[in-house]
């Protein structure tokens, strides 16, 4: 019997294949809306993260501090339509607040940026001394464990997969020509975290991490402070490699930064682009970015569309492709948007139009989305709508995709 052998770059084309065939069964999206409250039903609450389970991290302000979070799986979201023909139980049941306050390391600030399926919430504390440090949360106890530094009195965890590895970025001790302290990029866990490198430059900073040990961020391209930074990505066998900007050169529209990577290996970010008035003036923009392996970096334009000049930023990706993030648009200031199957639509175009409250969904650096749909931006939690006879998006897909990444990982290790 002949035996194929298929790289593992066409094992993943093959079920980015497959996954993109299932969300293009689904109409344009309709999204019904849950409001997060904090203890004493405080509203200044920002969701950063949610996993696939709902559920979701982030931190909570009060007197001018905030406090990382954490939820229970929310199956009980607002759902828009049940509600429609009773609008004090609208209300009733518009809000959410079964939070769970993650403390700090004795200071006064914590903030959860990711959370995995197995409920760990990855992020940064404050100490007594009022020192930063990167932390794992237990998912049952809720207690923080403070992980490693590379040698320097900060560090902070931008995210966590679900094998329970992390990335960040730490302080390594050293600084630079003009006494900025120098970081760098890490994987590790409670066990310890491992100095990933730059690009050539002082600094790299990770900020996403996916099942295959991929890591997204950005890094300095030289030593020169306040110089070009180039989007990411690095993995144990390849290294770290600089995966470009939409525009060439050497400073600003140089500019690139990889926000979070899939468990396919795609990443969103935001690059700097050569942009010109309608006088011919340069006035160069930031769009948000798309990356793979075979098509490199798609720019995903804006909500103003081709012609009009405005910076979009990309924040989070779920292994369909589908991507968030926030736009200059018409509406004035920045709102955000969902990118999928090459269209950006407006979040505030596909809420539900029985939702009791319509509040405008604006931009926000911390957002999230889960392989249902579902994303959290703000004290908002939007949850995709099913429709009747069309299943949860290619559960059997990632299925596969993680018994490959797991078979993957194991052939790289022999």
């Amino acid at each position: 019997m002949k035996i194929i052998q298929i790289s593992d770059r066409s094992l993943f084309s093959l079920v980015a294949a497959l996954i993109m065939n299932v969300t293009n069964a689904y109409a344009v999206p309709v999204y019904d809306i849950t409001i997060l409250r904090g203890p004493g039903n405080n509203q200044n609450l920002s969701g950063g993260a949610i996993n696939d389970k709902r559920q979701v991290t982030g931190d909570i302000s009060r007197d001018g501090r905030f406090r990382a979070f954490t939820t229970p799986p929310i199956t009980n979201a607002f759902d828009a339509d049940a509600n429609a023909s009773d609008p004090l139980n609208s209300f009733t049941n518009f809000f959410y607040n079964n939070l769970t306050d993650l403390g700090t390391f004795g200071g006064l600030y914590s903030r959860g940026r990711d959370i995995n399926n197995k409920g760990q919430v990855a992020g940064w504390a404050r100490d007594s001394s009022d020192a930063t440090q990167a932390f794992i949360s237990d998912p049952v106890s809720n207690t923080l464990t403070a992980l490693d530094s590379l040698g320097g009195t900060r560090n902070v965890a931008n995210g966590i997969n679900d094998s329970s590895t992390v990335t960040g970025s730490s302080a390594t001790g050293n600084f630079n020509s003009v006494g900025w302290a120098i970081q760098h990029a890490f994987v590790g866990d409670v066990n310890g975290i491992t100095d990933i490198g730059t690009l050539g430059g002082d600094s790299s900073y990770g900020n996403d991490i996916n099942i295959r040990g991929q890591v997204t961020g950005s890094s300095d391209l030289d030593n020169v402070p306040g110089g070009p930074q180039r989007a990411f990505v690095w993995d144990a066998v390849n290294g770290m490699i600089d995966i470009g900007a939409l525009s060439g050169g050497p400073r600003f529209h140089g500019n690139s930064s990889g926000s979070a990577i899939n468990n396919l290996g795609q990443v969103v970010g935001t690059s700097g682009l050569i942009s010109y008035d309608s006088r011919g003036r340069r006035r160069d923009v930031q769009h948000a970015f798309l990356w793979d392996e075979v098509n490199g970096m798609t720019d995903l334009g804006t909500l103003f569309g081709p012609g009009i000049r405005g910076n979009s930023f990309g924040v989070d990706i779920n292994d369909y492709g589908q991507a968030v993030g926030y736009s200059d648009s018409l509406r004035g200031g920045l709102t955000a948007f969902l990118w999928e199957d090459g269209v950006m639509y407006d979040l505030n175009e596909l809420i539900n139009i029985n939702q009791p409250v319509s509040g405008f969904v604006g931009g926000n650096v911390f957002m999230g989305i889960n392989n249902a749909g579902d994303i959290i931006v703000g004290n908002k939690l939007l949850v995709r709508q099913q429709p009747n006879g069309v299943p949860e998006p290619a559960p059997f897909a990632l299925m596969i995709l993680g018994l490959m990444g797991f078979g993957i990982a194991r052939r790289r290790h022999k």
